[in-house]
This record gives C-alpha cells, sequence and structure tokens, in this order.
C-alpha cells in the first residue's frame, strides 16, 4: 500500500516574490499545473496564468519526441531499440483505480525518478514540458 503524501494534491507549494510593487503566489500543483497570482496594488489587477508541467521518460537514442511524436517514438522504442520503456515505466507505478487522477502523474513522475536512480547505463532521460515546450 503505498504511503499518502505529506502535502494533499490541491494545495502543492507555494511561493511568493514582491518586486517593484507587484506581489506575487505562485503555487505548484501536484497534477502538474503551476498557478501564477500577479496582485498589482489592491483591488486593481489579478492575472491568472495556467501552466501545464508534464513529464515524460525517454531514451537518449531515441531520435523521435514521445510529446510530439508519440507514435513514431514507441514504435523506434519497442521494434528497433527492444526497450518497452512504457512497460518498464508501468512496473514501476504504484497506480491502482483507487488513486486520484491528479495523483497519478505525481507517482509517474516519482517513478521515472526511482529509474533514473537506477540508470547506470545512462540509456533512460527525463524531458519536462511546460505548455507543450521542453524545458532543457
Amino acid at each position: 500500500m503505498r504511503a499518502p503524501p505529506i502535502l494533499p494534491s490541491v494545495i502543492g507549494i507555494a511561493h511568493m516574490n514582491i518586486f517593484k510593487g507587484l506581489l506575487s503566489f505562485v503555487f505548484f500543483v501536484h497534477s502538474g499545473l503551476q498557478i501564477v497570482f500577479h496582485v498589482k496594488h489592491a483591488y486593481s489587477c489579478i492575472t491568472l496564468i495556467f501552466m501545464k508541467r508534464e513529464v515524460i521518460l525517454t531514451t537518449s537514442d531515441n531520435p523521435f519526441d514521445p510529446y510530439y511524436e508519440y507514435e513514431e517514438w514507441d514504435s523506434y522504442d519497442r521494434n528497433v531499440l527492444g526497450y518497452n520503456t512504457n512497460a518498464y515505466l508501468a512496473r514501476m507505478c504504484y497506480t491502482s483505480p483507487d488513486i486520484p487522477d491528479n495523483d497519478i502523474a505525481m507517482d509517474q513522475e516519482d517513478a521515472i525518478n526511482r529509474i533514473l536512480a537506477l540508470n547506470v547505463t545512462g540509456t533512460y532521460k527525463k524531458n519536462v514540458y511546460i505548455n507543450g515546450k521542453l524545458q532543457s
């Protein structure tokens, strides 16, 4: 049985900045959604920016992008390289039908981090996408 997370998934991590009179609150929600609140002078302006964060396991020798070219990436991974990365990730996850959807993304990232910790050959790598753009 999986231990519950320390923080509820809707709370996540909060960060506050004050820069040139602009007060910013950044909430990193465990489901991969980043919410940014900017408040400029009381009652005058509130801006919400939603950022979707996704983490994908891939291999360093696969030329296809798993986010944009999934079919080609998966075919190359299974048929040419013989890794079957998706099955490996599924074996490392603790997901079940009882886990809420927003915790599944957190569980998958935990599994990716465990795979990377065991990655002695350097084959596997983690791609992080924010709003569909690969982060370096």
